[in-house]
């Protein structure tokens, strides 16, 4: 019991770390699918972010904005949306699906399309 005390800190550092890489490794593979499908990839960050470094063929909708982007496409849509952490895009799958779509995606960082 005193082993799994002393090194408790280190255990909850490691379970982080190894579940962030796994999520990320999991995105990416996520992306290269949905690209393949012509999913819509939407960039949530600002634009200042989006003009400092992007994804091809992404568009640019600030998290501010998502609500634009309600009536241009179809509730089954395949759409990923994507940010810096993940933390934006979370957010913006959670707002499409209470308007009703059905086939959103979370990549997470654009870095997860871009490497």
């Amino acid at each position: 019991m005193e082993i799994i005390k002393k090194y408790y800190p280190f255990l909850i550092i490691s379970f982080f770390i190894t579940y962030k890489i796994y999520k990320n490794r999991k995105a990416k593979n996520m992306a290269k699918e949905l690209i393949q499908q012509n999913a819509v990839l939407i960039d949530v960050r600002n634009p200042e972010e989006f003009a400092q470094s992007n994804v091809k063929n992404s568009i640019n909708i600030p998290l501010a904005n998502i609500s634009t982007i309600f009536n241009q496409y179809p509730k089954n849509q395949k759409i990923a949306f994507f940010c810096a952490s993940g933390l934006r895009s979370k957010m913006a799958i959670s707002i499409m699906k209470n308007q009703g779509f059905t086939d959103v995606h979370n990549l997470i960082s654009w870095k997860n399309i871009n490497s």
